[in-house]
């Protein structure tokens, strides 16, 4: 039996009594690249073709095995980045120019759409990319709320895109008279 690779990180694994002079060289880099995908950080140029694919193989370093990808390049228009069909958590940056988003995904699969400038938790599931903090979408603050120091008492609820401002400006409400 040879070695093999595994499905989802691409990592050898060595057929039983093989590689009897090399196991630790071997094993180092394997290590090596669990390291990559637990805390590596890839700088991937997007090249601005409709699609980038991720690199990716084989007991090699690859952009597609990091956990963090910092996307670069000059884009002409909104572009994909295309990493493999298998699960893998992401951490992605749009760090392009030219100020288009670029749409996290598999290859036949759907995506995230990240835009310029900005950063985003995702995985693949095995078919599509997704929101890894969809969580966030629905956000509920119920009962007392302090923030700077002032606590508002009212309850705060809201879905999309909602921002407290560092400055926030507090209306007082009219009491009845004593």
């Amino acid at each position: 039996m040879a070695d093999s690779f595994t499905d989802l990180l691409l990592l050898r694994q060595q057929e039983n009594g093989g590689n009897s002079t090399s196991w630790g060289t071997l094993l180092n880099a394997t290590v090596n690249m669990i390291e990559e995908a637990i805390a590596g950080r890839a700088a991937v140029t997007h090249d601005n073709t409709a699609n980038y694919s991720l690199t990716t193989g084989n007991d090699v370093t690859s952009e597609s095995r990091n956990a963090i990808l910092n996307i670069a390049g000059t884009l002409t228009a909104a572009r994909n980045t295309v990493c493999p069909t298998s699960s893998k958590v992401y951490i992605a940056k749009n760090a392009t120019t030219g100020g288009y988003a670029t749409t996290l995904k598999t290859t036949a699969g759907t995506g995230i759409t990240i835009p310029n400038g900005k950063t985003t938790l995702v995985f693949c599931d095995g078919t599509n990319v997704v929101m890894g903090l969809d969580w966030l979408d629905t956000l509920t603050l119920g009962g007392a709320l302090t923030y700077g120091g002032v606590t508002l008492s009212a309850a705060v609820t809201g879905t999309g895109n909602m921002v407290l401002s560092t400055s926030p400006t507090l209306v007082t409400p009219l009491l009845g008279t004593p």
